[in-house]
């Protein structure tokens, strides 16, 4: 279990640092295009583009990245209960969770692969789109990977919200 915790943390400051990273990114790139349009009447030609862009990449790698254990959680009858009763609602909402990341990174790859293929582009930058819709399949793949490592490591989401931890 040692080796499932350092994982679930290193994966954790990964992401949590390329996020910041990514967001630093957009901050810089919307400003330079708010002095290049005061300063030089000009906006830059690819900043939205490129910034909405980053903004996909942003949602996906922070929907991968916890916060605390059970801090997006509705458990008004599972936060009552105990023993086997508490363990069935755990193993239904991370059975839940699953087919949900499932569905959605299986047509986000089916997309991917269709942007690749057509060698679909950005109107005007001609940024091919397909490198960034591979990061939602990444990305929630990573958030089932997460999730089964947080259910393996038997965390009571209650507790761990209630603690901070």
């Amino acid at each position: 279990m040692i080796g499932l915790r350092k994982l679930a943390a290193a994966l954790d400051s990964g992401l949590r640092a390329l996020a910041a990273l990514v967001l630093a990114l957009v901050v810089t790139l919307v400003m330079a295009s708010a002095l290049g349009r005061y300063l030089f009447e000009t906006p830059g030609r690819y900043i939205e583009e490129l910034s909405g862009l980053l903004m996909v990449a942003l949602l996906f790698v922070a929907l991968a990245a916890p916060g605390r254990e059970g801090h997006i959680r509705v458990g008004l009858i599972a936060d009552r209960t105990a023993g086997r009763l508490r363990l069935a609602f755990r193993i239904v909402a991370l059975l839940v969770v699953l087919l949900f990341v499932g569905i959605f990174a299986w047509d986000a790859a089916d997309q991917t692969l269709f942007n690749l293929q057509h060698g679909i582009k950005t109107e005007l930058g001609g940024i091919p789109i397909w490198p960034w819709t591979l990061l939602m399949p990444l990305g929630l793949l990573i958030l089932a990977i997460r999730t089964t490592i947080a259910f393996a490591l038997g965390r009571d989401e209650a507790t761990s919200a209630r603690d901070g931890t």
